[in-house]
C-alpha cells in the first residue's frame, strides 16, 4: 500500500486504527517483519552450530599434531598467502606516492599559522 510521508494509511480490513502515524512502513504492520527477524536468528544459530562444530572437531584434532587439509589443500592455503602478500606489496607501492602527497599537504596546512588566515575568506578556485 503506498503512501505519502504525513499521509495518514488506512488499516488493511479487519485490523483497528490505532488514530497516530506510525514510524513503521505498512508493509512492517501487515506481519512481513516477524518472518525476517525468524529467518535471521536461524541464520546466526547455524553460523553457531558450525563455530562450535569446528571447536569440538579441528581444535583438538590440530593440538594432537593431525593434519587438517590434504597436500592438496595446503597448497592452495599456501598460494592464496603468497597470492596476498603480492598484492599487499603491489598496493602499498601504487599508493606510495599518493599518500606521501597527502601527507605533505596536510601538513603544510597544519603548520600554517592561523593569524595569516585572519579574515580571509575561501575563493572558489
Amino acid at each position: 500500500m503506498p503512501s505519502c510521508a504525513g499521509a495518514r494509511v488506512r488499516p488493511p480490513a479487519g485490523q483497528v486504527s490505532t488514530g497516530g502515524v506510525s514510524i513503521w512502513p505498512a508493509v512492517v504492520r501487515q506481519g512481513t517483519l516477524e518472518p525476517m527477524v525468524a529467518l535471521i536468528i536461524g541464520m546466526v544459530l547455524c553460523v553457531g552450530l558450525a563455530v562450535a562444530v569446528v571447536a569440538v572437531v579441528a581444535v583438538p584434532a590440530r593440538r594432537e599434531g593431525r593434519v587438517l587439509l590434504s597436500p592438496q589443500g595446503e597448497e592452495i592455503v599456501a598460494t592464496v598467502k603468497e597470492r596476498t602478500e603480492a598484492t599487499i606489496e603491489a598496493t602499498v607501492e601504487k599508493t606510495s606516492d599518493v599518500i606521501s602527497a597527502t601527507r605533505d599537504k596536510v601538513g603544510e596546512s597544519v603548520q600554517r599559522d592561523g593569524a595569516e588566515d585572519a579574515g580571509r575568506h575561501r575563493t572558489a578556485d
